[in-house]
């Protein structure tokens, strides 16, 4: 496995982290814990979850599986923000930051979260009182490193001058949605990111399994596209994205690598970028992905991807790409 500083935070964090948003769909608790485990063994050290995924459970799923582990080599996020029935109201308040963590805690049976985010900006709560929760967390031993999820780079800069005015803990790790379809941070976020030294997790590198190729073809039904309701949700399934991934699966086809493994590896090409978030449900997606490390994300492949996708950043004036 490869590994990158997370930030400031001195944690060497695996270039490919898993998530559990969707942990516990397609098989069993124990058949999913001989995958995460699988992940493990082959070098991933970072999981992700948060307070709201599958009502908890995907809390609950990571402490069994960091029961046998030395938790000191690896490293957990979960967030806070949206409602959750114990706590309807979400948000980022110092009540609901306080419950959140203390609930996360539980259900991971563990002693302390190596990564806390903020998973929505708040325009209902002052960023002092998230501050505070936060630092008050921190103090108590609860929470070693914070962060922000999808926050806009005006939000993103008014929490951390404002911990930094309230002489807090700063946040050092931010997750966005990063792949071959949507470069925004390089745009909107790039300058922020670097003057504040942040380190970057991206998700959805796979634009929610589009770019495996999966939806290509009509006859395969084994997806989540075939449940109409969270058909609804993949705004990456568009005709005009499954026309140049027609083109991708080529080039990744030519170039004798999974398209998974590809995209996996562009989406770590921004430096600022230190891990990319996954999720897999079975041992073949996992050793697809796997394959990114033996990626050569060469000139001619680049430029090759740029002519697919054709939405590399440039200037707005100028129209000089960056």
């Amino acid at each position: 496995m490869l590994y990158r500083k997370l930030g400031q935070t001195g944690i060497d964090i695996s270039q490919l982290s898993l998530g559990t948003m969707t942990v516990l769909k397609g098989g069993t608790v124990a058949e999913k814990l001989s995958l995460y485990d699988a992940a493990y063994e082959r070098g991933v050290n970072y999981f992700d979850t948060s307070d709201n995924y599958e009502n908890g459970e995907s809390e609950r799923f990571l402490g069994k599986f960091l029961k046998d582990k030395d938790r000191s080599k690896i490293y957990v996020g979960t967030k806070c923000f949206f409602p959750k029935p114990e706590y309807p109201a979400g948000g980022l308040s110092r009540e609901n930051i306080t419950q959140t963590v203390e609930r996360s805690l539980q259900r991971m049976e563990t002693d302390y979260i190596d990564i806390f985010y903020c998973h929505r900006y708040d325009p209902n709560t002052p960023v002092e009182e998230t501050i505070t929760a936060i630092q008050s967390l921190i103090e108590q031993g609860k929470i070693r490193h914070w962060g922000v999820s999808s926050f806009s780079t005006a939000q993103l800069c008014e929490i951390y001058y404002t911990a930094r005015e309230m002489k807090c803990g700063l946040p050092s790790v931010a997750q966005y949605p990063y792949n071959l379809f949507n470069r925004t941070i390089e745009m909107d976020l790039k300058e922020a990111i670097s003057k504040l030294t942040l380190g970057v997790i991206g998700y959805y590198p796979l634009a929610q399994g589009v770019l495996t190729g999966k939806y290509s073809n009509s006859s395969n039904t084994d997806n989540r596209a075939s449940d109409p309701l969270l058909k609804k949700q993949m705004w990456d399934l568009t005709e005009i994205k499954l026309t140049k991934v027609s083109r991708f699966l080529q080039l990744a086809a030519d170039l004798g690598v999974s398209p998974a493994a590809l995209a996996l590896r562009w989406s770590l090409h921004y430096d600022a970028v230190c891990s990319t978030l996954s999720n897999v449900n079975n041992f073949n997606q996992l050793e697809e992905n796997l394959q990114f490390i033996s990626v050569d994300l060469s000139p001619e492949v680049t430029a090759a991807l740029e002519g697919i996708f054709h939405n590399a950043p440039a200037n707005p004036y100028t129209g000089q790409k960056f």
